[in-house]
C-alpha cells in the first residue's frame, strides 16, 4: 500500500492496530529530527527529516489521505512538536495525555486543528470518547475523518425520517439529533446504527446533566434503535431505579416475598394495578413477620391472623410497616380511608388469586373475612360541597370569555421570550372542553368518556303552563364499574362543543377505551383535567322540569367539591 493512500474502511482499524503495536520509544535519529525541527523558525519538513520521521509521518498521511484538507500539514507538525517534547510516539498516548494536549490548543488559528488531532487519537489510541473529553461541539466534520466523507448519511437519514414520520417537536431534529447520533456512532466506533448497544447509550447518558440537549438526543435516538429492533428496549429517564430497590424487599420474609414475586409475575390485572397492589402486599408480610412469625408464608395464615390484620389496618398510620421509604410525609399520622381500603383490597385479592390458581389450600373465605369495614368503606364517599357564588361567577365568565392567550403557552422558553405562542390543543377543543364542564355536571372520568356523538334532542313539557320545550340530553358511555346512562344539561353544553367536533386530533388509543369508540370528545390525547374542580355524585343526576336557566343548574352547581381558581383556568 502506498503512503499516500488511505486504508479501506475494513482495514483501516487493522492498520491502525498494526502502527499502535510498535515500539513507542524513540530512536537517536528520531530525536536528532524532531530537536532540529524545534529550533526552526518555521516547520516545514525537508527532505532530511522526513526520512528521518518517516515511522512517525507515514501513518498520519495515509489516513489523512482523502481528507483533502489544507490544515492537515500544520496539525501534523503541531502533533509532531509535541512528540519531541515528550519522548513518546503519540500512538502511545493514554486519554489523558491527548485530552491535555488538543486542550492546551486554544489560539484561534491553531484551534481549527483540533479535528486533526482528535480523529488521530481516536484512530491511532482508540480514545472513543475523546471528543467528550474535550469538548468538541461539532461532530459531523470528526466523524468524516475518522468513517470517511459521508460514511454516517444512512444512519444520519435513517434516525431523522422515522422521527419525523412519527411527527416529533421539529426543534429537536436538526442539531440535537443529529449531534447525538454522531456521538453515539463515534463512541461506538462504527458508523452503522446496529452497533450501537443499550449499555453504551446508557453510559452516555450518565456523562450528561439531565438539562442536555445531547442527552435528550441520546433518548430520542433509543426509540428509533428499539423500534429497528437493535437494542432491546428505549432509554427510559428513570431506567436506574426501574424494577423493586433491594432494600425494599430486604425487611419482608423471604416466604412471602416468594409468593408475592410469583403472584405479580402470574397476575391478569392491568400493570398499573399489579405495581400498585405489589408494596401493600410486601406491607402485610412485614406485619405477618411482626405480629405473626410463625406465619410469613400465605398457607400458614388463618382466619384469626386475617381478622387481625383488618383490625390492625384500621388503626394503622403512616408509614407503620412501609420498610425503606425515603418519603416520610406525613408519617406517624392515621391512615385515610383510601389508604386502608387499599391494604385490605389489595391482601384480599392476593388470597382470592392463591386460593384460585390451587396455590394454597384455603383455610378462610377471603371476600368475607378480609372484606373493608362498612366504617372504612363509608369514609370513601365525596363530601361535596357548594362552590362560592363570587368564585362561580369568575369560573362562569373565564369559561365563557376563553381565548388563547389565557392558555398555557406551548413552546421552548428562548421561543416564548421571542413573542411565539401557540396552545397544544386547538382552541375549539379547549372551549367544548370547558362547556361541558361548566354546564354539564359531570366527573372527569365522564368527560373523558363522552363521543362526539353524545348530544341528543327531546321535548318535554312544563307542568305548569302545558308548553313544550327542548331538551338537551347527554349520553354518558359505560366504564368498567358505571352502566351508560344519558342525564338532562344545559343547551349550553351543547352549543359550546359543537365548534370542537369539527378538530382533527392526533390518533392515539387508550388502553381502556371501548372498542367501538372511534373518537371521543376527550381520549387519551385531551389536555389534563386535573387542575379543574372534581365533578360530581351520582346522585346529581336529574330530571329536567323545566328550561334551562343561563346559569347552571342547582345540581351541578352543588356537585363541584373544590373551590375553583380564581384565574382562568389553565389547560
Amino acid at each position: 500500500m502506498s503512503t499516500t493512500e488511505r486504508p479501506a474502511p475494513a482495514s483501516l482499524a487493522q492498520y491502525c492496530a498494526k502502527i499502535a503495536a510498535q515500539s513507542p520509544v524513540l530512536t537517536a535519529e528520531e530525536q536528532a529530527a524532531l530537536g532540529r525541527l524545534a529550533g526552526l523558525d518555521h516547520q516545514v519538513i525537508h527532505e532530511r527529516n522526513r526520512v528521518a520521521l518517516a515511522r512517525l509521518i507515514d501513518p498520519l498521511k495515509a489516513v489523512s489521505a482523502r481528507w483533502d484538507n489544507a490544515l492537515t500539514d500544520s496539525a501534523r507538525n503541531m502533533l509532531l512538536m509535541e512528540v519531541g517534547r515528550r519522548s513518546l510516539a503519540y500512538w502511545a498516548w493514554n486519554e489523558q495525555t491527548w485530552t491535555a494536549f488538543v486542550a492546551s490548543v486554544t489560539d484561534e488559528i491553531r484551534h481549527r486543528r483540533r479535528t486533526h488531532l482528535v480523529a488521530w487519537g481516536y484512530l491511532f489510541g482508540g480514545h472513543r470518547r475523546l471528543h467528550h473529553r474535550v469538548g468538541m461541539p461539532k461532530l459531523r466534520p470528526l466523524a468524516d475523518f475518522v468513517f470517511g466523507h459521508g460514511a454516517v448519511d444512512p444512519a444520519l437519514e435513517q434516525v431523522c425520517t422515522l422521527l419525523e414520520h412519527w411527527e416529533t417537536s421539529p426543534k429537536s431534529q436538526p442539531e440535537l439529533v443529529r449531534s447525538s447520533v454522531l456521538d453515539a456512532l463515534l463512541s461506538a466506533g462504527s458508523p452503522h446504527l446496529r452497533d450501537v448497544t443499550l449499555e453504551l447509550l446508557q453510559d452516555l447518558v450518565a456523562d450528561h446533566p439531565a438539562s442536555s440537549a445531547r442527552r435528550r438526543g441520546f433518548f430520542k435516538m433509543s426509540r428509533v434503535l428499539a423500534a429497528n429492533g437493535f437494542i432491546p428496549e428505549p432509554l427510559t429517564g428513570s431506567h436506574q431505579q426501574r424494577g423493586t430497590r433491594p432494600e425494599t424487599v430486604a425487611s419482608v420474609p423471604p416466604e412471602w416475598l416468594e409468593m408475592v414475586l410469583r403472584w405479580r409475575k402470574f397476575s391478569t390485572n392491568e400493570s398499573s394495578t399489579v405495581r400498585t397492589k405489589f408494596p401493600l402486599l410486601l406491607v402485610a408480610g412485614r406485619w405477618a413477620a411482626e405480629r405473626h412469625p410463625e406465619a410469613t408464608s400465605p398457607q400458614a395464615w388463618t382466619r384469626d391472623i386475617a381478622a387481625e390484620y383488618i383490625a390492625d389496618t384500621v388503626n394503622a398510620v403512616r408509614g407503620q410497616w412501609a420498610g425503606h421509604n425515603r418519603n416520610r410525609t406525613g408519617w406517624g399520622e392515621p391512615l385515610s380511608a383510601s389508604g386502608k381500603a387499599g391494604r385490605v383490597d389489595s391482601i384480599r385479592s392476593f388470597f382470592c388469586d392463591l386460593i384460585e390458581w390451587e396455590w394454597i389450600t384455603p383455610r378462610f373465605d377471603p371476600r368475607r373475612v378480609l372484606a373493608l369495614p362498612l366504617s372504612v368503606r363509608a369514609g370513601r364517599d365525596p363530601d361535596p360541597r357548594i362552590i362560592d357564588d363570587a368564585a362561580w361567577a369568575k369560573l362562569m365568565a373565564a369559561g365563557l370569555t376563553l381565548a388563547s392567550d389565557d392558555l398555557r403557552a406551548y413552546g421552548t422558553p428562548r421561543a416564548k421570550v421571542a413573542g411565539w405562542h401557540a396552545n397544544y390543543y386547538p382552541i375549539e377543543m379547549i372551549r367544548a372542553l370547558v362547556g361541558v364542564w361548566l354546564f354539564g355536571g359531570l366527573r372527569m372520568d365522564e368527560i373523558r368518556r363522552l363521543d362526539l356523538e353524545c348530544v341528543r334532542w327531546d321535548q318535554a313539557t312544563d307542568p305548569d303552563n302545558g308548553e313544550t320545550y327542548p331538551v338537551c340530553l347527554l349520553h354518558i358511555p359505560a366504564n368498567k364499574t358505571t352502566t351508560a346512562f344519558s342525564k338532562p344539561v344545559d343547551p349550553l353544553s351543547a352549543n359550546s362543543s359543537m365548534p370542537g367536533r369539527t378538530v382533527a386530533l392526533p390518533s392515539r388509543t387508550s388502553p381502556t377505551a371501548r372498542p367501538d369508540s372511534d373518537a371521543s370528545t376527550c381520549s387519551a390525547t385531551a389536555p389534563s383535567l386535573s387542575g379543574l374542580p372534581t365533578s360530581t355524585t351520582s346522585s346529581s343526576r336529574f330530571s329536567a322540569r323545566r328550561p334551562a336557566s343561563p346559569r347552571p343548574t342547582p345540581a351541578a352547581h352543588l356537585r363541584a367539591t373544590e373551590l375553583a381558581p380564581r384565574s382562568p383556568p389553565n389547560c
